[in-house]
């Protein structure tokens, strides 16, 4: 999420700006990665906010765009107004590890709560992953702002 006004369009217009993230995060990670995918990496100044400062920080100008995840961008968006632009950077994938013990396994209730967390997930994953109709519609019930929810989704069909 960048301000027009600090002249951000596109990643590559991150040369030179305030891009506030949670350091040592995967909103730290990504940013670092889309900067990489546009040759921008050392040239940017990177500064450590907590989540719930980053949207006044925008719209004050003390930063050029910020790197986060929900809820924040959508409260810089709504800070920001018509000045706001949502970025565009390279495909992100976070991976989880779910652990249990031979001892929960050996209870069938929770092994039976576990298989069917599992089974959810996957059946998430698999929806999330072609974003249809039907998906949209999950991703604008659980977004603060259900209007924005379809625009930053990637490949969105029309």
């Amino acid at each position: 999420m960048g301000r027009r006004s600090a002249g951000i369009r596109t990643a590559a217009d991150l040369r030179g700006k305030k891009i506030a993230t949670s350091l040592n995060s995967s909103a730290h990670f990504y940013i670092v990665k889309t900067l990489r995918s546009v040759g921008s990496e050392a040239e940017v100044t990177v500064v450590g906010l907590t989540p719930p400062h980053m949207p006044a920080a925008l719209a004050r100008g003390d930063v050029d765009a910020v790197s986060i995840w929900e809820p924040a961008p959508e409260r810089s968006a709504a800070a920001l107004g018509p000045d706001a632009v949502i970025l565009q950077g390279p495909d992100y994938r976070e991976r989880f590890n779910l652990n249990t013990t031979a001892t929960i396994l050996a209870d069938p209730a929770k092994r039976g709560a576990i298989t069917d967390l599992l089974r959810a997930i996957i059946r998430t994953a698999l929806t999330a992953s072609s974003p249809s109709e039907t998906a949209l519609q999950t991703s604008a019930r659980s977004s603060p702002r259900r209007s924005r929810s379809g625009g930053s989704w990637v490949g969105r069909p029309t």
